[in-house]
Formats: C-alpha cells, structure tokens, sequence
C-alpha cells in the first residue's frame, strides 16, 4: 500500500535542496461545483490561504483492524469568499484533498497525502478573519441491512421496529425468521361451555324404553282384567302384586336416569353462550343460554366480523363487537362433533308380526352409544382464529436458497427442533423497492396444529449466494453500502488465503458498515484498511513483503527509541464465543490461555459469529492469543520527506549497524505514519515480530508459512510454564463421561469424512493451549454444513395395541334354578294375538319330567311363525315297528 509518488517527486526530494515543500488542499464546498484549491502560499492562480496545517496523524490499530487519519487545517478568509460559502450551504461531510507539491513541477506531478471530510465544528472567526476545521479520514458510516421502520411501510407493528431481517452468508444453519405477521392469539376473560351433543339422545332412547314398559304394564294390567294399576295394587293377589311392583321398579329406575340426564343438560346449558337444539325427528329439545357473548383479553386485536374462534377445540362462530374485545356467539362446535361416535339408542331386536304388519322393536333395557362429554374452557384458556392464518417469515435479504425448515416442539418439559413437513410451507421472494427479501410462507401457524406441541418460530438453513469466501462477503457489503473503491489486488491475494477458511452465518444486527467490516476482518486473522477512498485487505498471519528498508542514515539524529506494547493491551485469557447455529439458547465458547504465569490473568471476550465450525474458531483465536499475550518490541523514528512513500501497514525492513532490535535485520509494520507540516519530517512507529527480552523473531510472529510441523507453545515456553493457565487444575486429566452435545457443532463435510471435526483434529487440543501448529501449510477447506434428509414425526404410524387379557377368573359354580311345569306361568309380554290371554304353564307343551328327562305332550299346540292364523295341535303318531314318535300326516303318505 505505499504511496505513488511520480518519478519528478521522488527526485525533488531526493534532492534535499531547492525550495520548500508546499501544501495544497482541494475543498468541494458546493456538490455539483468545481473544487476550490487553497496553498500555504500563492502557486499560480491558487491563492496562498492557508495559514496553518496541523499534523497529519495516520495511525493504525492492528488488533481493531483498521488506521485512521486526521488533519487540522485554517485557512485566510479576508475577502468574506468562504463565508458567503458558509451563510448558504451545510459544508459538513464534504470532501477534501491534501497534497504535496513543490515548485518547480507540474502541478500534475503533486501527490496525495490524505483525502477525508469535513469534520464539524467548522469555525469562522470575525475578529481573525479565518475558518478552521477538522479533516477525517473517517466519519459517520452508513449502517448495513435493512429495519422496516426505514422503508415507507403503514402500521408497521411494534416488535418489527428496530428488527434487521437477516443477510446470510455462506450457508447459514437455523436462521431465525423474521414474522411478519403473527397469529392471533387471546385469552378467554370467563368460562364457557358446550352441552355433550349426545346426551339428548339418550334421554330419547330411555324414552323410548319408558313408553315400551308403559305398554307392558297396559297389556298386563288387560290381561288381569285391571282397568287401572290402583286396582292392580289393591287386588290382594299377593302374585300379581309382586309382578306390578317389577313393571313399576323397572319404569321408576329409567325414569330415574331419564331425570339425571335432562338435569345434566340443563346444568350444563347454564354455560353455553348460544341455543341449542336436538331431535330424533319424534323428540326435540331445547336450551335457551343464560348469555350470549364473552370476553377475550387481546380481542382488541382479532380480525373484525364473521369469524370463528378456537377454544381448547371447541369452534365458537360470532363476531366482536365494535372495537372492543367482546365476542357475540352465534353458534358453537363440540370438539368431538366430527369425530366417529355411536348416537346413543335403546337396545333391543325386531319382531315380526307387529300390528298392521309392522315389525316389533323389544329393547332389553340397556342404552348402547357413546357421549361426547361436557366442555367447559375455564377463564384463562387461550383463543386463537380457528381458519388458517397464512404466516410470513423473513430469512434473508441477500440472495439465495432455502434448504431446510425447522420448529420447536416441546414435550414432557424439553424442546426438540425438528423439521416442518415441506407441504405445511412455500418459499417466495418478494420485492420491497430496492430490498428484496426470500420469504417462507406457512400455509397456518405452527402452534394451531394439534399433533406436536408446536411452537410458532421456524429456523431456516439457507445458502446464500455470498459466499462463504469472507473476501467475497467484505466484497459484497462495500459495494452494496458505500462508495468507496476496493483494490482488487490486495482482495484477491487474500482471497486465496481464505479459500480453507469458509464463513457461514447470518448477520442478524444492523452495524455500522466500518463496524461490521474491521470484525469481520478480525475473526478471519486480516486487517481492512480504508485510505483516500479505496479499502486495502491485508492477510496478517502472512509475512508481508517489504515496501522498502531504514537504515541507520535514514533515521533524524536522537530520533530513534525501542519501546513495548503497552500492559493494558495484553490478553493472556482469550474468551472466542461462537455458535454453530442460529437455535441455540446461547453461545458456545472456545477458551485460551497463554503467559498467564508470566502476566496474571488478563481476559477479553470476542464474538467469531462468522463461523459454525469449532476448528476454524480456534485456528483465529489461536492467532490472536500469539499477538496479544506476548509483549512485542517497537520501534519510533522520525525521517526527512524522504520515507513519504510509506503508510501504515506498510512492511519496512530494519536494517541497522548494531542488534539494536535483534541480533539481525527484522521486518518490521509501519502503525503510524505522521507527516509533521511544521517540522517537514515523518514520524514513524513500527511493530517488530520480536518478543520483550529476547533478540531474535519469533517464530510464530508471522505463521502462515512457516513449516506445518512446528509447535504452539514452544517447547521453551512450556518449559517456563507459559502454556495455558496456572490454576490447581492446570495438569488435570482423565476421562469424562461422554455425551452428545447438541450445541457444539453443525455436521461438516471434510472432504468426504463426515465427522464434524476430523480435519482438525490433529492440530488442536481438547483444553485451553489451542492449535497446535498454527501454520496454514497443509489446511484444508472443510466445506459447507451438510443438510441431512429430513425427519418427521409422523412417518410411521402406530400398529395395534396388545390385547389385554380377560381375567375373569372361575365361574362361580351355583345350585340351578328350579321351574315347576306344572305352576310357574309364563307370560308373554308381546301379546301377539292381541286378546289379552298371553299367560300359561309349561305343562301345555311339556307333559312330565320323568327318568330325567323333559317329554313333550301329544296335545301341544303348534302355530305357523309367519302365518298366525294357521294353528293346531300337532298330529303325532306312534310307530310301534320302529318304537318312535312321527308324524301322523307323513304315515299317511305311504
């Protein structure tokens, strides 16, 4: 990066006689206007205006990753020119160029020494006559990304203001999506019920047992030649009395239950927020709601009009009223209304032979169906919109492709992220002016879904088209942000020294554009510089070439002094957090020590959000921890203008008589780099790659390219006990109980190996001491985050339930019960003749019971089953050949 001087310039002040140097500075006061030169004195046509020049400081942070410059200026204003300039335009960021001259050359051959903006205050001063400003190299940047609240949007909602949408880079594992939109969601401020859809029916079919029993005691009551149970009851047949007293138990007893269940009704009605009716098309029923409306805390907010409302299931149809957050039911929905239920009915069997031809239903007293049950939501109970809410959600708004989405689930206290079946979703982009955003569109909120405990946010794992080269993404946000140049050649020399190095991740903050590119540049071990309007890239493990040498005959007399890096800039702890995705909770954490016996504990803590993969974190941090835990010699000296050809950042070799830094010569750093206009001489400070105490460089002062088997700490540094930290656990070892770590990193492709660490593995530590060869020779770029098939918890379904066993145990053995055919009566509830006569003993068909055995009388009466009318008795015959019964009609055929 040093400085092009012209060949005429470069002889002018070889010479070191002649005229002196003169400053000119360019300012554009007015934009769209020619620029207005100024001189410290007259040159031609340009006006000797300037009356004074302060230092021109330009310093370097190599750990902040960036140099700054800054000039002081104060120009004559006597005629009132800059004045008039003054009243009438806000002169505040304007830009401004410093150059060298001297005469004797073409005003072409003049060369820049610095170019900035006009820092305010600017001040004009009527007693002097002049105006004095400051001129930086860096002011007020422009932030990156993009917020709503600084487009031209309506309503823009609260949590959306201030809100980046994400900018990926590389591919990004689980960026959080930006809602848009979200789904309505309330709290019911009052309990509210739904009546069991089913109970009705129950009551009609212990109606329609009621009404058979009815008809029982009616034809019993005829056939006793009672015209009332009051006569039946009087009758002082201690018999039938017993009999009635059977029909009545029987009737009372579903009378009873028919009781129960329209009083659970009734209660249940007490509830309900809309009418409801019921009918079997012979019965009907009908509950009038004590209200018709509730409330919700947060409907306010829900769409107006016609709507329907989910409740723990239940869907309850109406409308808010006006603006406030009461709801008017309409009408309401069991949640078990579409499921498979039986219609509880009296069951029984049909008869044939009924009266006018019609079959006979006889139930036997017991009621088969299911019940849906009673729903009550208690106060408190989340409402949500029961129709689909299309939800809408930001994943970046850099370019690329959606590879995967994913959602909490939360189950049993613990929360798995698992990935959203791909029919549940669409990805778009949409344009908003000059933004243009990927958006993943779920056709309903997460959270409505009623087979996992969803939660609503999804995570994305996209690839960008930025990518994943660091030099491309640095590339990418200067063009996008500023106005500034990039010098080609020095970004493409380090982007081939970040090829094995990939960045992955989501920018999910608004930074300043300067912010976000020096920490970029720090995690991937560089340095961006921003002079005179064109950013340079430097790769700082690299051992640089040398812009030039100093030699003892170079240095002002009693200029030279050999100093350190300052104590409160040294980090013997260096904490690197980092996360291998965008679900995490919290970060993970690389932690390492060195010189903490030397030094004390010293800690910082860095943020590597640009990388997902453990061994690229510690390859940096390791770097790191070589420049900031040890003490480094420096070197200050002052030059004639001779030296103008170098900046910071630039690699000057020191080439003195005497080991006055090392036993030989060093290549050194320029950190700053002054142009003293008073003294016309430079002032330099340069760091050397020379630890405090000793005479020789260090070997992993620059350790890109030095040989791949050298190891970090040194065997001299672990002999002083300089290798990690010094705590009673220093030499602790073992082995601890093995677990998968979720959080610690994403699955990696290493050419081919699907362990996530194996390419690193043998150049770092598990502990506290980092890589152990800090070289680049021999790295490998471990490629992008894999994206595996997807696992959804719904691709088996269950297959039976093991039946249960019928443990019923022995049957209970017990005397049987004993019928006399000669006096017990049957009845015949069904009356099928219709006269009443329906009572008999079994002697009519069975004659006697003897040797055991049950004989059927000769004289039994026998009847068609589907012609009553046909009835006799039975023509038995004996056949005294064959010693059996037969029929008398078949003997006759013979």
């Amino acid at each position: 990066m040093a400085r092009n001087l012209s060949a005429p310039a470069l002889n002018k002040i070889a010479e070191k006689l002649g005229s002196e140097p003169i400053t000119i500075i360019e300012v554009d006061w007015i934009d769209g206007d020619a620029p207005l030169p100024y001189a410290d004195r007259s040159v031609g046509t340009i006006p000797g205006k300037i009356l004074e020049v302060g230092t021109l400081d330009n310093v370097v942070n190599v750990s902040g990753n960036n140099d700054s410059q800054q000039l002081s200026v104060t120009l004559d204003d006597t005629d009132g020119t800059i004045k008039a300039i003054l009243d009438s335009h806000d002169v505040h960021q304007r830009d401004v160029r410093v150059y060298q001259y001297f005469d004797g050359l073409a005003l072409s051959d003049r060369f820049l020494l610095f170019r900035g903006k006009i820092s305010s205050p600017v001040t004009w001063s009527e007693g002097d006559r002049t105006v004095s400003f400051d001129i930086l190299s860096q002011i007020e940047d422009a932030e990156i990304g993009f917020s709503p609240e600084e487009g031209q949007f309506d309503g823009i909602p609260e949590d959306l203001i201030g809100r980046p949408w994400p900018m990926v880079f590389g591919t990004a594992v689980h960026v959080e999506g930006v809602p848009l939109n979200e789904p309505h969601v309330g709290t019911l401020a009052t309990g509210v019920g739904i009546i069991d859809f089913l109970l009705p029916f129950r009551m009609f079919a212990l109606d329609r047992i009621i009404s058979f029993i009815d008809q029982q005691i009616s034809d019993w009551l005829s056939a006793n030649g009672f015209s009332s149970v009051s006569q039946a009851s009087n009758s002082g047949d201690e018999e039938l009395q017993k009999q009635l007293e059977g029909f009545l138990a029987n009737k009372q007893r579903f009378e009873d239950s028919r009781t129960d269940t329209l009083l659970s009704i009734v209660e249940q009605g007490k509830t309900i927020a809309a009418p409801f009716f019921a009918s079997n098309g012979f019965s009907a029923i009908t509950v009038t709601p004590l209200f018709d409306s509730f409330r919700v805390f947060g409907g306010e907010s829900f769409p107006r009009g016609t709507i329907t409302l989910d409740i723990n299931g239940a869907k309850f149809t109406g409308a808010f009223s006006g603006v406030t957050d009461e709801f008017v039911v309409h009408s309401v929905e069991h949640p078990r209304k579409g499921e498979p239920l039986v219609t509880p009915v009296a069951d029984g069997q049909l008869f044939a032979g009924g009266p006018f031809g019609f079959s006979r239903f006889i139930p036997n007293g017991n009621v088969i169906g299911d019940t849906a049950g009673y729903f009550f939501a208690e106060a408190g109970a989340q409402v949500k919109v029961a129709s689909a809410e299309r939800q809408q959600f930001v994943v970046s708004i850099t370019p690329g492709t959606v590879q995967g989405v994913k959602a909490f689930i939360q189950n049993n206290g613990r929360r798995f992220l698992i990935d959203v079946p791909e029919d549940l979703y669409t990805v778009k982009t949409q344009s908003y002016g000059a933004i243009t955003a990927t958006i993943v569109e779920l056709s309903d909120a997460l959270s409505k879904r009623t087979d996992l405990n969803w939660d609503d946010q999804i995570f994305v794992t996209f690839q960008g088209s930025v990518g994943p080269n660091t030099v491309d993404i640095m590339e990418y946000l200067i063009q996008q942000n500023t106005d500034f140049n990039i010098d080609s050649t020095s970004f493409n020399a380090v982007r081939s020294r970040l090829a094995n190095y990939p960045s992955h991740f989501a920018l999910t903050d608004r930074k300043q554009i300067l912010q976000a590119l020096n920490e970029i540049a720090f995690q991937a071990r560089c340095a961006i510089i921003l002079k005179n309007d064109t950013f340079f890239l430097r790769y700082l493990p690299a051992e640089p070439a040398s812009a030039d040498t100093i030699t003892e005959s170079d240095v002002n007399v009693g200029s030279l002094e050999i100093f350190h890096t300052g104590t409160e800039d040294l980090v013997t702890k260096f904490v690197a957090r980092w996360r291998a995705t965008g679900a995490q909770e919290r970060d993970n954490k690389v932690i390492l020590r060195h010189n903490v016996k030397k030094y004390g504990t010293k800690e910082r803590e860095f943020n590597f959000y640009i990388y997902n993969n453990v061994d690229l974190v510690i390859k940096s941090a390791t770097y790191w921890l070589i420049r900031m835990a040890n003490t480094w010699k420096k070197v200050r000296f002052s030059t004639p203008l001779n030296k103008l050809n170098l900046e910071t950042f630039d690699a000057v070799t020191l080439d003195f008589n005497s080991p006055l830094v090392a036993n030989a010569d060093v290549l050194s750093v320029v950190e700053k780099a002054d142009y003293n206009s008073g003294t016309r001489q430079l002032d330099f400070e340069c760091w050397t790659p020379v630890k405090a105490g000793t005479m020789e460089p260090y070997v992993f002062g620059f350790p890109a390219d030095v040989d791949q088997t050298l190891v970090f700490p040194t065997q001299p540094e672990v002999n002083e006990g300089f290798d990690g930290g010094t705590g009673i656990g220093r030499n602790a070892s073992g082995v601890l109980p093995a677990r998968n770590d979720a959080r610690r990193g994403v699955r990696v492709n290493y050419d081919g190996n699907s362990d996530p660490f194996g390419f690193e593995a043998a150049k770092r530590r598990n502990s506290d001491r980092g890589a152990i060869n800090p070289s680049d020779t021999g790295d490998q770029n471990p490629g992008a985050p894999a994206i595996g098939a997807a696992v959804l918890f719904d691709e088996r379904l269950p297959g039976p339930e093991t039946p249960a066993f019928d443990n019923v145990g022995f049957y209970q053995v017990v005397e049987p019960t004993r019928i006399d055919i000669a006096t017990t009566k049957i009845i015949d509830s069904r009356n099928l003749a219709g006269d009443g006569n329906n009572i008999a003993t079994l002697a009519t068909f069975f004659a006697e019971i003897t040797g055991g055995k049950l004989k059927m009388a000769t004289d039994a009466q026998i009847v068609d089953a589907n012609d009553r009318q046909i009835q006799s008795q039975f023509d038995f015959k004996y056949d005294d050949d064959t010693d059996k019964w037969g029929a008398g009609t078949a003997f006759l055929q013979e």
